[in-house]
């Protein structure tokens, strides 16, 4: 089976090497351990986007078809018949279609040729724009699209496959599609799992302990929140605290890691944030992982899936702290596999990493349950999933 691929994110051949952000890249080299050949459709990078193919892949069966320069949304629109043309032009090539979505060219590329079709839908648009800090026009506009999208959406899966990465979005369109199946994403492999009895087993009496957040960097992750908690143990019980941040900046960004460092400065001089930058899944990534004492995410809206960076964190025997947004509380028991408490109540997180700090016995049994939980999510185990679902949607086509 030959499988199309298309997803917003970039992606560059040099030197006979594709190139592409890592989640995205070892998605589908997943893929292409599966199957004969894996055809992907995508954009080149801008020259500031360049960093962001961190990853190059490792199958020979994948093949890179450049749809153009990764442009502002209303050119992309713009340019949508090209687009189509590219893609009718290599329709004989594969034999069914994949799309990660929301993607604006969603339905622009599921119609631009007669093979079969099936969405991998990984967020909402409509929940995402909520959670956005921009001036009230550019915000309505932006809201207006996502609706404009997700009506679109529903239309589009009532008469092909749907597959969901969260329990949350299965539950939303499972009843809407023709056929709907669950399938959460990672960027684990199974020789990612790091086993240890407790992320505290090295920490000096005296040193810092050391709590992490991975992934993009944005208010709507509530790192501020994050901060406010640690600051609160600082002042109030004498804690000691590092906060590393790693993951990717957007163009404001890095005035969003200053305003950290000068928010934790209010509890500590000097502040106690220290931000990484974008590091590389695999080895770069875990290394910093396994450095740390506690992971920390404090998301503040349902805009969320399930986040791949808890996995990894889980695999590489991290307990894990969360707000119960998106589909986390879906996947995750409170108390059992990470502590969880509610969005936008910072002095509860505070409370929570502080027993998570006191409590061995507690923050063992996460780290062992969480473990176990993570070594069933590895890539390997997704793909073969994903691709039998694909097959099933190419028989039920072609018979």
């Amino acid at each position: 089976m030959r499988i199309a691929f298309h997803y917003h994110s970039v992606a560059i051949e040099v030197n006979g090497r594709i190139k592409t952000p890592s989640y995205i890249g070892l998605f589908i080299d997943s893929l292409a351990s599966e199957v004969e050949e894996v055809i992907c459709f995508m954009h080149s990078p801008r020259p500031f986007e360049m960093a962001e193919a961190d990853y190059t892949l490792t199958s020979p069966n994948v093949r890179l078809i450049n749809l153009g320069v990764h442009s502002a949304l209303p050119l992309r629109i713009i340019n949508v018949p090209r687009y189509k043309k590219i893609v009718k032009s290599y329709e004989s090539y594969f034999d069914v279609m994949l799309i990660r979505t929301p993607s604006p060219l969603t339905f622009a590329l599921s119609g631009a040729h007669s093979r079969p079709v099936a969405y991998y839908v990984v967020g909402d648009y409509v929940e995402g724009a909520k959670t956005l800090t921009l001036p009230t026009w550019k915000s309505t506009i932006i809201k207006g699209y996502a609706h404009y999208f997700n009506s679109r959406l529903l239309r589009a899966i009532k008469n092909r496959t749907m597959v969901a990465n969260s329990q949350l979005l299965y539950d939303q369109l499972k009843d809407r599609a023709k056929q709907a199946y669950l399938i959460k994403s990672t960027t684990l492999s199974r020789d990612d799992i790091f086993v240890r009895e407790d992320s505290f087993e090295a920490q000096e009496s005296e040193g810092p302990v050391k709590i992490l957040f991975t992934g993009r960097i944005t208010p709507s992750k509530g790192l501020e929140d994050i901060i406010q908690a640690c600051g609160t143990l600082i002042r109030r019980d004498g804690f000691n605290f590092e906060f590393h941040i790693a993951g990717i900046l957007d163009k404001n960004g890095q005035q969003f890691i200053d305003l950290l460092v000068e928010k934790s400065s209010e509890f500590k001089e000097g502040g106690f944030v220290i931000f990484h930058g974008k590091l590389s899944v695999g080895e770069e990534l875990n290394s910093l992982y396994r450095k740390c004492h506690l992971f920390t995410l404090a998301s503040r809206g349902n805009f969320e899936g399930f986040p791949r960076v808890i996995w990894e964190a889980m695999a590489n025997s991290l307990p894990v702290l969360a707000t119960e947004v998106g589909s986390i509380p879906y996947f995750l028991q409170n108390e059992k596999h990470a502590l969880l408490v509610p969005p936008n109540q910072p002095s509860l997180f505070a409370e929570a990493i502080k027993e998570l700090v006191n409590n061995g016995e507690k923050r063992r049994k996460l780290i062992e349950n969480g473990r176990e939980l993570a070594q069933y999510n590895t890539l390997e185990n997704r793909a073969k999933e994903m691709v039998d679902v694909l097959k099933a949607v190419l028989n039920q086509e072609t018979t």
